[in-house]
């Protein structure tokens, strides 16, 4: 489905409600990116299907979890973090979060879900998607021998796209 204007949850720098629907717990996970990279006006956290499963697999490398099989997530988002679970709402999970929210600008929460960050609602939403969907190119060719775009194409894509898209 889609999200309509009056059901998200407009907090202030200090997570106090400005307009819309009062927040989750999870609020503090948001509030991460936007202290860390001040940038940022719109973080989205979902319980999406296949990068939910993919934060459940083991030995993903924390640093850069999602293969670049195709330009787009490289281009949107850059390398994808990985935290170790912590319960939903905890204070040891906005802890983990906080430091990769300083790099990152996307993260898997282990056996929790996806967040992504961006300027704006339009760009979060688009990188939440190439999320879900890069994921979803992992989990069905995780049995197929592939062929990954090399550190130098990334590095170039990074460096041409990223924050632009």
């Amino acid at each position: 489905g889609f999200l309509e204007y009056d059901d998200l949850s407009v907090l202030d720098a200090k997570g106090e409600l400005v307009s819309g629907k009062p927040a989750s717990k999870e609020f503090l996970l948001h509030q991460c990116f936007y202290q860390q990279q001040a940038a940022m006006r719109c973080v989205l956290h979902l319980h999406s299907t296949y990068a939910t499963a993919v934060s459940c697999l083991k030995g993903l490398n924390k640093a850069d979890a999602i293969p670049a099989l195709t330009p787009y997530l490289r281009m949107r988002l850059g390398a994808i973090a990985v935290v170790n679970y912590h319960p939903p709402g905890s204070t040891d999970l906005v802890n983990a979060l906080r430091q990769q929210a300083a790099t990152y600008r996307g993260v898997l929460m282990a056996n929790h879900g996806p967040i992504v960050a961006a300027d704006s609602p339009e760009k979060a939403m688009y990188a939440m998607e190439e999320l879900e969907e890069s994921c979803k190119l992992q989990l069905l060719l995780s049995q197929q021998q592939v062929v990954a775009l090399s550190q130098q194409q990334v590095t170039h894509l990074q460096n041409a796209y990223q924050g632009k898209l």
